[in-house]
Formats: C-alpha cells, sequence, structure tokens
C-alpha cells in the first residue's frame, strides 16, 4: 500500500506484427486517459494523464536465502528409498509442496520484520509459490531488460497509482517460422495450462490438509488440558478430511498426467510404428541390401559417438581415431546377426534386407522418442519411464506377434510388414480409447464428486472455502479447455497423415481385405475398443 492507496501495474505486450517502441503502452494510457471525458460525466477526468520515463530491468539472478534455493526444487523421487521414489515417480510437486505432503519440518519461510514499510503480506502461500517459481532461474548479469513506463495517478475513491509498462513479443520468445515450431509451441502451451490445473489443486490441498492438521492438534491440547477419557484420535473425522484431500489431488493429477504424458506419448508411438509399412516398398529391390546395410552403418557410428560422449577418448591417436570404425563394424554385426535369427526363429516370408530396416527404423524411432521425453521428463516427472515402457512393449507386440502372426496367416511376403503395421495401429488406437477413458473418467470424478465432498469439509471458514472453490474452478478451466484443443488439433493431423499416408503414398495399398481384422480371443473387447475397418 502507498500514502495514495494500491499500486496498479499493466503491462502491456503487442502480438506478431511492427510495432512501434511503446506504441502498447500508448495505447493503454490514451484508452485509460479519455475515461470521465464524454459528454455524460461531469467533465472530471479519471486521469490527469500519464508521464513517461525510461527504466531498465537488470536481468540478474534472483537473490534469496541459500537454503531456500536448495530445497525449493526438491522432489520425492530424490529421495534415498527406492519405494518412496518407485511410488513418487510421477509425482510433480516441488519445494514446499513436496515437503509438506511427506511431513518434513516446513523449509525456512520468512518473518514479519523481513517486509519493507507498506509493504503488504501476502502469506506464507504466496512467498513459497514464487519462491518455488524463482529458484531456477539464473539470470543474465550483463543485460538489462530495456522498457519506457508511463506513470499516472488514479483520482477519485478509491485513489491508485498505474504504471503501464510496454514488452514486445519477441522480448518472450524467439520467433519461429515454420510449421513444425508452431505445433511445438501449440502444445507446449496446452500442456503449460495443464500444469496451471494441476498446481491450483496442489495448492489448495496443501493449504486444507494443513488446516485440518493444526485443527487436530488444537483439539488435542484441549483433550489433554482437560484429562478426557476418550482420545479425539478415536473421535475426531480428522483422517476422512486429510484423505479426501489426498484422493482429490491424485485422482486429478492421473487426469493431468494422461493428457499430457500417456496420450502424446501413445500418439507419437503410433506413427513411429505404422511407418514400418513403408518398408514393404523394399521388397525385391536391388538397392533394399544396400540401403539397410547403410541405414545400420549410420546407427552404430551415431550409437558410438553417443557412447564416446559419455566416456573419455582412448589415450593413443590410433586408438581414437579406429573407435568410429570399429564401433561402426561392431553395431552393423551386431544389429544384423539378430536380424538374421529373428528371421530365422519365427519363419517370417520378408527379405533379410526388410527385417534388418525394420530393427534399425524401430532402435532409431525408440531413441528420438527416448531424447525428446528425456527432456520432457524436466517438466513432467516420469515421462522417459513412460515413454520407454509405452514403446517397449508396443514395439515387441508388432515384432513378437504382430509380425509372426501375419505370416502364420500366410499373408503375401510383399505385404506382411504393411499388415502387421496396420494391426499395430488398431491396437495402439484401442490403447489411446482406453487412455481418454480413464483421463476422462479421473476429471469427471475431480470434477464434481470429489471436489463437492472436499468443499463440504470446510466449516466456519468462508475465506478457505472461497480459496479452494476459486482453485477447483481453476483446476477445470485450465483442464478442459487443453483437453478440447488437443483432441481438434490432433484429429486434424492425423486427418492429414491420414490421407497423405494412405492415398498419396499408398502405404497400406497391399493389405489383403480377409485379414484386416485378426480374429481375437476376446472379440468382444476388441470390438469395443478397435474400429472395425
Amino acid at each position: 500500500m502507498s500514502e495514495h492507496g494500491k499500486n496498479v501495474a499493466v503491462i502491456a505486450i503487442h502480438g506478431v506484427g511492427q510495432h512501434l517502441s511503446g506504441a502498447s503502452a500508448d495505447a493503454v494510457s490514451t484508452l485509460l486517459f479519455s475515461l470521465g471525458r464524454d459528454s455524460h460525466s461531469n467533465g472530471t477526468a479519471t486521469y490527469p494523464g500519464f508521464a513517461i520515463k525510461s527504466i531498465g530491468l537488470p536481468l540478474r539472478k534472483v537473490q534469496s536465502a541459500s537454503y531456500d534455493l536448495n530445497t525449493a526444487n526438491e522432489r520425492v523421487k530424490e529421495s534415498k528409498k527406492w519405494w518412496v521414489r518407485l511410488w513418487g515417480i510421477f509425482d510433480e510437486r516441488r519445494g514446499y509442496l513436496s515437503a509438506h505432503r511427506r511431513d518434513k519440518p516446513k523449509p525456512l519461510g520468512y518473518e514479519e520484520r523481513e517486509l519493507r514499510p507498506r509493504e503488504p503480506d501476502r502469506g506464507e502461500y504466496g512467498y513459497q509459490f514464487m519462491l518455488t517459481q524463482l529458484a531456477g532461474y539464473k539470470g543474465d548479469v550483463d543485460r538489462n531488460f530495456e522498457t519506457v513506463r508511463l506513470e499516472g495517478e488514479r483520482q477519485g475513491t478509491p485513489s491508485a497509482k498505474v504504471h503501464i509498462y510496454d514488452a514486445h513479443y519477441s522480448d518472450l520468445t524467439k520467433p519461429e517460422s515454420s510449421v513444425l515450431a508452431f505445433f511445438f509451441s501449440f502444445y507446449q502451451l496446452l500442456f503449460h495450462l495443464c500444469s496451471l490445473s494441476l498446481i491450483s489443486v496442489y495448492w489448495a490441498e496443501t493449504e486444507n490438509v494443513k488446516a485440518e492438521k493444526e485443527k487436530f492438534e488444537k483439539e488435542e491440547r484441549q483433550e489433554a488440558e482437560l484429562g478426557a477419557g476418550q482420545s479425539i484420535k478415536e473421535t475426531s473425522r480428522y483422517k476422512p478430511r486429510i484423505w479426501r484431500w489426498r484422493i482429490m489431488s491424485s485422482v486429478h493429477a492421473t487426469s493431468v498426467r494422461l493428457l499430457t504424458m500417456a496420450i502424446p506419448i501413445l500418439n507419437v508411438v503410433l506413427l513411429e510404428i505404422a511407418a514400418n509399412a513403408f518398408v514393404d516398398k523394399t521388397h525385391a529391390k536391388t538397392w533394399a541390401m544396400g540401403v539397410a546395410v547403410s541405414f545400420t552403418a549410420v546407427l552404430s557410428l551415431g550409437a558410438t559417438f553417443l557412447i564416446l560422449r559419455q566416456n573419455d577418448s582412448p589415450p593413443r591417436p590410433f586408438l581414437w581415431a579406429a573407435v568410429p570404425f570399429l564401433g561402426s563394424a561392431l553395431g552393423t554385426g551386431l544389429i544384423s546377426g539378430v536380424a538374421s535369427l529373428y528371421l530365422h526363429y519365427f519363419q517370417l516370408g520378408i527379405s533379410f534386407p526388410e527385417s534388418l530396416l525394420v530393427l534399425n527404423w524401430l532402435l532409431t524411432a525408440g531413441l528420438m522418442l527416448g531424447l525428446v521425453a528425456k527432456k520432457f521428463d524436466e517438466l513432467r516427472p516420469g515421462a522417459f519411464v513412460l515413454s520407454v515402457v509405452i514403446y517397449g512393449l508396443d514395439a515387441l507386440l508388432f515384432l513378437l506377434y504382430l509380425l509372426p502372426r501375419a505370416a502364420r496367416l500366410h499373408v503375401a511376403a510383399e505385404n506382411q510388414l504393411a499388415t502387421a503395421s496396420l494391426w499395430a495401429v488398431q491396437w495402439i488406437f484401442g490403447e489411446l480409447v482406453l487412455a481418454w477413458l480413464l483421463c476422462l473418467v479421473c476429471a469427471f470424478l475431480g470434477w464434481w464428486p470429489l471436489s463437492w465432498l472436499c468443499k463440504r469439509g470446510i466449516e466456519n471458514d468462508n475465506s478457505r472455502l472461497a480459496r479452494a472453490i476459486a482453485a477447483f474452478r481453476t483446476g477445470r478451466f485450465a483442464f478442459a479447455v487443453p483437453a478440447t484443443l488437443f483432441v481438434i488439433v490432433t484429429s486434424v493431423l492425423w486427418s492429414g497423415v491420414l490421407v497423405y499416408g494412405s492415398n498419396k503414398l499408398r502405404a497400406f495399398e497391399g493389405v489383403p481385405q480377409e485379414v484386416e481384422n485378426w480374429e481375437d480371443s476376446s472379440p468382444a473387447i476388441r470390438e469395443l475398443l478397435i474400429p472395425k475397418g
């Protein structure tokens, strides 16, 4: 608070296109300056004017206590107990939220005497939230953010000082002109909205669990002072009230994790395994062997450099120069041997170059998915493990069951890979249906029954109830919007891939109709999850 009232900051950010510096802030000030000057008012201007001031904001590292910085990003998976890490492999709580969930001592906070004169106390939760957000910010010591600030004061009651800041879109993000970069940014935005949904529910859970614990401890102290004969632990509703919040946050987190991890990973895996259908195009081609061996050599060379990057180079120059050639030869021989054994053991009708290309592609696709998931794991814990499990199981299903089944059904050799790939697409589509069903069921349970149960447990505290209602409302909105947009955009993209892959590239042109939908021991479940061709 200031002597004249509240301070209000307005940040004006222009969209894409060419804009002059300060134009957005000037447009906002013009809008505010016109208030109170129409013909129906008494002629008193709400804002008499604005003063322009150039400012420079240093982009240095945020100063905070070292203990705070060390604990602000601590996660449950960093525990020394393996079962705790396994149980919390998908837990996204950091710092204060993680410590509170595990009943650890409260991280160092702040004291009222540390507040500046007339600075409003926004509470412990506001402090801990901002600490978690800013603890990983390293800053840029040698750079300032240069902008302008328009300073004005609103007249009347209540009065307020208003500061309008001008910012450019290019200051916040790097412009990308490619279509691929646009979709990457779009999905990143959707996942960020989902994270806001989960954070709002997590903080509501933390506040209410803490309030219930404090209430229970207060009742326990009062019981001890009165010397009552019956324990409050046996009569109070303390535990059910806590577990309703635990269940609510866990169910909501499940829906968010399915939408941001399992469903996107399944979409990528579907595309990668479906691409095996194009290997059929090399059947009985004279150049197929050269392409397969070259692909294997390049993949082995890349794996060799990746291993060398993680380890020290050989001490002798001759060995250092020979390692890439030896690694490439060793990898080519190993993958070729596995392809030959696989072809012989399952008695497939495809040729050796085709089996070699399939193994190479599956290894390459798995490596690409793993590298992307490894980066994504920093934001979504457990994404890497989940991608490895999903891709590994579906790839083994394709290699050990679907492709051999196509050979047992006497599908023509030139169409076995396309047929097995189509079956794999149907199978993964069924997995997607299950993931979406579970995601929507968890979302529905969190939106109404569980949220109603949590709100019903808040008694005689209207402010806490209002915050819980606002948190649940934010959670619903920040989940519904990304889920809807994800379905629309992904459906459009898959429509384009299907049209181009089937009509233009004719990936599944040779798949025989009589075995397009394979026989299954449980046809009812198959017909429910997998559409007929």
